[in-house]
């Protein structure tokens, strides 16, 4: 049985993330030949001033599928 990820993926992290560092989320997106963003802001990206970009980010890697 293929246990690989066939499915596009999308990392994103915030470069104040202490949960999820943008080091570490980079090395996971690599691993899976994934895309990354990297956006301004801390873990809880729905509470900063940049969310909406962070959202608009997600619906054009959703979009583009």
């Amino acid at each position: 049985m293929k246990k690989n990820v066939t499915c596009p993926l999308l990392f994103i992290t915030t470069k104040s993330d202490r949960v999820c560092p943008p080091d570490m989320v980079k090395k996971m997106a690599e691993k899976y030949n994934a895309e990354y963003r990297l956006y301004d802001g801390c873990h809880h990206f729905f509470s900063n001033t940049s969310w909406r970009d962070i959202a608009e980010g997600i619906n054009s890697f959703i979009t583009k599928l």
